[in-house]
């Protein structure tokens, strides 16, 4: 299987060319990573109005940085990693405004909750809440690697982990997902 990532050619022409400055190249790398990082951000976020907002941090953020990427990994895998930075900058600012707003934590696994129902089939709905429950370090990376296919290693690179830290907590998330789905 390819790597979700990218890397070719064609990419890394348009990654210099919009390290330059060139928001066409910067348009082409968005309409080819945009889908996939809002897939993720998606389950991430719980909220597609959420994972929306958080796109556009991410692209916002890749394109002021783009200049700082040097392409030791794919684009692909960068700006993922950007994605998962946002999200848990987004996770800390509504844990410090959950802190203020009493029962805004309530709130959210609500808002969740019927997002879920309106977006997946009934099957998948369990498998959802399960992985909504896990730690965020298992959930992160069986999102991933077990939901959206990336390898272990694309997956510490995003991160920003080693691949041993991946391995283990796929393993965690594997035997709590296992342990919540049988009850």
């Amino acid at each position: 299987m390819p790597s979700p990532c990218g890397g070719d050619s064609d990419e890394m022409h348009s990654v210099a060319l919009a390290r330059l400055g060139d928001d066409e190249a910067f348009s082409q790398l968005y309409d080819t990573h945009h889908r996939r990082v809002f897939a993720l951000l998606l389950r991430l976020e719980r909220d597609e109005m959420a994972a929306a907002e958080a796109l556009q941090e991410t692209f916002i953020q890749a394109w002021k940085g783009i200049r700082a990427f040097r392409g030791a990994s794919g684009f692909g895998t960068w700006v993922h990693k950007i994605a998962v930075r946002t999200h848990l900058m987004r996770a800390r600012r509504r844990a410090r405004e959950a802190v203020r707003i009493e029962g805004g934590a309530a709130f959210d696994a609500a808002m969740y909750l019927v997002a879920a129902r309106r977006a997946m089939p009934e099957t998948s709905i369990d498998i959802e809440r399960a992985l909504a429950r896990l730690p965020d370090g298992a959930r992160h990376a069986a999102i991933l690697c077990l939901v959206t296919g990336y390898s272990y290693a694309d997956a510490a690179a995003i991160l920003g982990v080693r691949i041993g830290t991946v391995k283990s907590r796929i393993s965690r998330a594997r035997t709590m997902l296992r342990e919540m789905l049988d009850r």
